[in-house]
């Protein structure tokens, strides 16, 4: 069995993490915030983009603090942070100097808040901004992308409840502050007792965020789908169920269908989540999202043009971090299965996102990026119809969904 997709997420975030700031799980941890100590060096000019290579105290000057720095340095916001893009058991590594280079000397936990900066910043050879920090009355540098990119405020922890999500709707978390940092999972539209650390942040927007308790690490959500307990009752109104109306891009137009209906189980048992085939148990399977709708078929088909089934699912299973995706599955006259898989991270329908195989060539469970041997894994959109403009798309034209379904989805 091959895990392609969370092989290549696993590496990516390696990559992104550990060669810069990442300690191993068994690195010494703290989640005590170090007391703030002054250290910040003299200065005549401000400077706070992470790229920036200006700098106002040259290398191997001493500054009016007493301390002297073999690198160029310059001002930045005099604030406390948060570690940011970690999961549970991670840490961020604290090192002597700007740079992966230098020594490690410690490590902050991923859920580490009010991390003292110092108000000195430096750039790595790579042109990019570290943090000094105050690191238990000693001074240490810190990657600045895996920080909070405002100051972190820290107030006592809460409880609160998901608020301004309709039904079947679900509140992302991811491991930032901002809609661009990488999702997590979500949260139900009516779920009480979201426990919150104390700590938030804003982000680039200005719009504060909120860091939760999530699946044994932290997470952060939007504050304003939040609301502080204990939350007002429900008013008994039923759950109504999404869906979108007919339009050139989503023909027929798209439904949701009712949790439990023949529709909602027949799509799910097709990626593995109960049924005969089940590797994942219905009752600890998170459906974020799921559309039906009915259109034309498939891009690459000319003739004949049947009417095809489609159900496009994103979700996870609790018991199991591996078993998440997002999923296509596909009926049509002739055969009902799961017709192409992609990441869960992952967004869109263009091209190298979606994993495809040929008939005959399925191996393995049917989980993103694992169920096809790589001799037979085909880009689903190699021509993607996505840039052709509605209205204009011929059979053969690209590959995968046909524009008339597009929209369909997210």
């Amino acid at each position: 069995m091959r895990r392609i997709a969370l092989l290549a997420a696993l590496c990516l975030l390696a990559g992104a993490c550990g060669g810069d700031d990442t300690a191993s799980s068994s690195s010494t941890t703290s989640t005590t915030a170090p007391s703030i100590t002054s250290a910040a060096s003299t200065s005549t000019t401000t400077t706070t983009a992470p790229g920036t290579t200006s700098t106002s105290t040259t290398a191997g000057e001493t500054s009016t603090t007493g301390t002297t720095y073999a690198w160029a340095t310059f001002d930045v916001p005099e604030a406390q942070f948060c570690v940011v893009e970690h999961l549970s058991g991670e840490t961020l590594n604290v090192r002597s100097g700007p740079g992966t280079s230098h020594g490690v000397i410690g490590s902050l936990s991923f859920d580490q808040t009010g991390i003292p900066a110092t108000g000195v910043g430096a750039n790595d050879e790579g042109g990019r901004l570290w943090r000094e920090i105050d690191y238990f009355g000693g001074l240490g540098w810190v990657a600045s992308w895996y920080l909070t990119p405002n100051p972190c405020d820290l107030a006592a922890p809460a409880d609160y409840c998901v608020a301004g999500a309709s039904c079947l709707e679900r509140l992302n978390v991811r491991t930032g502050p901002g809609a661009s940092y990488q999702k997590l999972g979500s949260l139900p539209y009516d779920m009480v007792g979201v426990q919150a650390t104390g700590a938030t942040s804003a982000d680039s927007d200005g719009r504060d965020w909120i860091q939760v308790r999530f699946r044994g690490g932290v997470g952060w959500a939007a504050s304003w789908l939040l609301a502080a307990a204990p939350c007002s009752p429900s008013d008994g109104s039923p759950c109504t169920l999404p869906s979108g109306v007919p339009a050139p891009g989503c023909v027929n137009g798209w439904t949701t269908p009712l949790p439990g209906s023949a529709l909602w189980t027949d799509a799910l048992e097709q990626i593995g989540v109960g049924g005969p085939w089940s590797e994942i148990d219905p009752s600890g399977f998170v459906v974020e999202q799921m559309r039906y709708c009915v259109g034309p078929e498939d891009a690459n088909v000319i003739a004949p043009r049947r009417d095809v089934e489609r159900w496009y699912v994103v979700g996870y299973a609790e018991t199991d971090p591996s078993f998440r995706g997002r999923w296509l599955v596909r009926r049509v006259d002739v055969g009902f299965g799961l017709a192409a898989v992609a990441p869960y991270t992952s967004a869109g329908f263009g091209s190298g996102v979606w994993e495809t195989c040929p008939d005959g060539c399925q191996v393995g469970r049917p989980l993103a990026g694992e169920w096809c041997e790589p001799a037979c894994v085909e880009d689903f959109q190699a021509r993607p119809c996505s840039g052709i403009a509605p209205g204009t798309w011929a059979p053969g034209d690209c590959s995968g969904l046909p524009a008339e379904v597009l929209d369909c989805f997210e």
